[in-house]
């Protein structure tokens, strides 16, 4: 599964957080060091696995307690409809 950024939300970094909205309704939510973090590697699209690799790397956790954090993040992301997760696309032949 691909996690992909959804182009109607909008990121700006304030001090040590990034603020995430939606551009349609107003809806925003500020993220921390860590989910700021995952939220700029999905500029670009990343599986769950790549994205917690490049985290633990980064942060210096173990992988499990980095999925552990980033599941739920990931889930309330889709909710707000700020990632979508798709398929990978199959291999070109």
């Amino acid at each position: 599964m691909l996690l992909r950024r959804n182009e109607a939300f909008l990121s700006t970094r304030v001090d040590d957080e990034v603020v995430v909205l939606n551009a349609e309704t107003g809806d925003f939510v500020g993220l921390t060091a860590s989910a700021a973090a995952a939220w700029d590697m999905l500029e670009q699209p990343h599986d769950l696995d790549a994205l917690c690799a490049g985290l633990v790397e980064r942060f210096d956790v173990s992988a499990e307690h980095c999925r552990a954090e980033l599941e739920p993040f990931i889930a309330a992301m889709i909710e707000r409809g700020a990632l979508r997760a798709e398929a990978p696309a199959p291999p070109a032949r």
